[in-house]
């Protein structure tokens, strides 16, 4: 059980390390020598984890999607019109990248490795489509102003 727990801690402070690095880095400019000096673990100890960066990478990107779906799960449900929910969307993603280097790492590998189906955007985007279709379909957008457009812009604007 000991055993278990030092794995689990290594296998987070190697999350927690890598997460660092991709976000200041990115993926090219990331090694896993610089991780492992960020984290105090040996390479050994990295690889008996996580046999290449590209898979820890990958798990980067899945504990950011994680990390924004339980923050969206956790957002208050209130009776408020949809564009004002769609708004408070917005601040708690801002929030995110703003307080979680895991969050911003899984977001930039997101853009920078694209062919890898992990997009952050995923743990978000259709939740902010139906609010703004339902923003559209309530009369709260600007004439002119379509939920794909909107969609488009946050997707850049993160």
């Amino acid at each position: 059980m000991v055993k278990q727990e030092r794995a689990a801690r290594t296998r987070q402070a190697l999350l927690d390390a890598a997460a660092e690095e991709f976000d200041r880095h990115g993926y090219d400019g990331t090694s896993l020598n610089r991780i492992c000096r960020a984290a105090g673990i040996t390479i050994g100890a990295l690889t008996f984890h996580f046999s290449t960066k590209a898979e820890l990478a990958d798990a980067v990107q899945s504990q950011g999607q994680a990390i924004t779906r339980a923050a969206l799960d956790s957002m208050p449900a209130r009776p408020a019109p949809a564009l004002h929910r769609a708004i408070d969307l917005m601040l708690e993603l801002a929030r995110l990248l703003d307080a979680e280097s895991t969050v911003r790492s899984a977001a930039r590998l997101s853009r920078e490795r694209p062919e890898q189906n992990l997009a952050w955007t995923a743990s978000w985007m259709v939740v902010a489509q139906n609010l703004f279709e339902d923003a559209y379909m309530q009369g709260q957008l600007n004439v002119g102003v379509r939920p794909a457009s909107l969609i488009s812009l946050s997707t850049y604007l993160t």
